[in-house]
């Protein structure tokens, strides 16, 4: 990756990046692997296959995923193969679900010991529209991305 892209995607929330390889190391999971920008996460397709939402509980720097104490995952929003978002304002990023507008909620496992959570539903211009704690594990968020989803939209 070329270090002028590298600084876009650190210092711009709103990058507009063409990327040229989007990989499918398992559809059945939606785990991709995007070289340009050394990405590897989870991922949800929009339902008219606008957008594509793509998530990493990873900390680059540390090089840990999962259970920490620090070191922020990813969230990126891709429309028809162009980087339009990048958020690495949430903990550890999972569980997430985008709209056919590029509204899209995610769960944050948060980090330490505690049951805890934070829901959130952020739009295409990362404004976040919902955001709410939980001192409970929110786990797959089925009831939530039903109930909530539809108002969001």
């Amino acid at each position: 990756m070329s270090w002028i892209r590298k600084l876009i995607i650190k210092f711009s929330k709103t990058p507009n990046i063409p990327l040229r390889k989007i990989t499918y190391l398992s559809k059945r999971y939606g785990v991709v692997s995007i070289e340009d920008i050394d990405f590897v996460g989870r991922s949800f397709r929009s339902p008219n296959n606008k957008y594509l939402l793509c998530w990493s509980d990873y900390d680059k720097k540390s090089k840990v995923g999962g259970f920490r104490h620090e070191g922020n995952g990813r969230v990126l929003v891709i429309k028809d193969d162009l980087l339009v978002l990048v958020n690495d304002d949430i903990q550890r990023p999972n569980d997430g679900k985008i709209a056919n507008n590029g509204t899209f909620i995610i769960n944050d496992y948060m980090f330490g010991d505690d049951l805890q959570g934070t829901f959130y539903a952020i739009d295409i211009e990362n404004n976040v529209l919902i955001k709410h704690y939980f001192r409970a594990n929110i786990g797959k968020m089925l009831f939530l991305k039903m109930v909530i989803m539809p108002f969001v939209l």
